[in-house]
């Protein structure tokens, strides 16, 4: 008796997902996958019909999509899937220099293994023309160069980049990149970090970057320019 009281924690619960947390999941996904388009306005009325619960966890939910940057919160209006520009896309691609470029150097850290099983899945899905597929193989890629630097702080703030990633993926839909040249640049890559090469796999790297960058905001201002003709 007298150890259950001074234990601080004692008679906590724990919930392993909140419902709010579940909600948040299936609107992820939407918005990834382009069900949800960008500049969709979030109405908590219908989405509390929807998924049969409160206003209250609707709210708790597009807050959690807030804090991964795939939803807005407008004063006054509610939440809207984010709308991503090519500023965006730059923005988020200097931030992944900044961390993959370093990371890849460290060419004994990098788990080539995990890096090869990364490389046949990209491959894979390539071959079933599987989007979703695509995209989660190249991320895990890149993923596991980041983990070489071996900081939880690096690891995560890649990991907070992975939604916008794959938003940015979404939007532009078939038109990014050509997967079979994005292939070929993983496995060079890879073969440069097998080969204890790690400025050239830096090299690599940062084309590979620099290209995905242009590519993507290529396509994102030629939308707008002809959304802009049409409105």
């Amino acid at each position: 008796m007298a150890a259950e009281k001074s234990n601080p924690l004692s008679g906590l619960d724990v919930q392993l997902e909140s419902t709010a947390e579940q909600v948040a999941a299936a609107l992820r996904e939407a918005i990834i996958d382009g069900r949800l388009a960008q500049g969709t306005y979030l109405r908590e009325n219908s989405l509390s019909k929807r998924f049969n619960v409160s206003r209250n966890t609707i709210r708790e939910a597009t807050q959690i999509l807030v804090g991964e940057r795939l939803v807005t919160r407008r004063m006054h209006r509610g939440a809207f899937v984010s709308q991503l520009g090519a500023e965006d896309v730059h923005d988020l691609y200097r931030v992944r220099r900044i961390i993959e470029l370093p990371a890849v150097v460290e060419v004994s850290a990098v788990d080539t293994e995990r890096l090869n099983t990364a490389v046949r899945a990209l491959s894979q899905a390539i071959e079933d023309d599987d989007r979703p597929g695509i995209v989660a193989s190249d991320l895990q890629f890149h993923r596991q160069i980041v983990e070489a630097l071996n900081s939880d702080r690096l690891g995560g703030l890649f990991e907070s980049l992975e939604g916008e990633l794959r938003l940015c993926m979404a939007l532009v839909g078939g038109s990014y990149p050509d997967p079979a040249a994005s292939l070929v640049e993983h496995q060079e890559i890879l073969d440069a970090l097998d080969d204890q090469e790690g400025d050239q796999a830096r090299g690599l790297l940062k084309a590979h970057l620099d290209g995905a960058e242009r590519d993507i905001s290529g396509v994102l201002l030629e939308r707008a320019e002809r959304e802009a003709e049409s409105g």
